[in-house]
């Protein structure tokens, strides 16, 4: 099983909704706007999010 750190679950939760698309497509929006750790965070919740299928 794979754990998301503290800091991806809260990312998750805040740009969560209905479903994993549009979970995904809210960060997605989001990261042109994000400095370059949160960027990088981001992007690694974005690609687990597809791995995973959640």
């Amino acid at each position: 099983m794979i754990h998301f750190t503290v800091e991806e679950e809260n990312l998750i939760c805040m740009y969560h909704n209905a479903d994993r698309r549009r979970t995904i497509g809210k960060i997605t929006a989001a990261m042109p706007g994000m400095d370059g750790d949160m960027w990088t965070l981001a992007s690694g919740v974005f690609s687990f999010c597809l791995f995973l299928r959640i």
